[in-house]
């Protein structure tokens, strides 16, 4: 064998192996993980203005995340969801209570429900359904 032909036949077998790892990678099956808060769309239209922590908890569970430094007042859902193969995504849900402890402020980025956040934000809830609720 030459040098020139073992050379060669190194370099095909290199093409060879570093092809079959990326085809193999796709053939092992993976499954979806799902993390976080799992929040559904008919939940996220019962979300008002004006609502207590407590209303809010028993609609959309306990929050992932509670900012320390607001004093409680800042709550954070997040979900993370990895597809076999595809890239992570992430989506967050911001919600702000005032110092009584009423939703103030609602902000998120999951792709449905944007325009139910924009509506959900703009109504306050009247004071008579939020006493009715305890």
């Amino acid at each position: 064998m030459t040098q020139g032909h073992f050379i060669s036949v190194t370099i095909l077998v290199m093409l060879l192996f570093s092809t079959g790892c990326s085809t193999l990678k796709r053939l092992v099956y993976r499954i979806d993980v799902n993390q976080g808060n799992y929040l559904e769309q008919h939940n996220l239209k019962q979300l008002k203005r004006g609502m207590t922590k407590e209303q809010v908890i028993f609609l959309l569970g306990t929050p992932a995340l509670r900012d320390p430094f607001t004093q409680d007042n800042c709550w954070h859902y997040l979900f993370r969801r990895q597809c076999a193969h595809q890239v992570a995504t992430q989506n967050n849900l911001k919600l702000t209570f005032n110092t009584q402890g009423r939703l103030e402020r609602i902000e998120g980025d999951f792709p449905w429900q944007k325009s139910q956040l924009k509506a959900a934000a703009a109504v306050k809830q009247p004071q008579s359904a939020i006493q009715s609720a305890h």
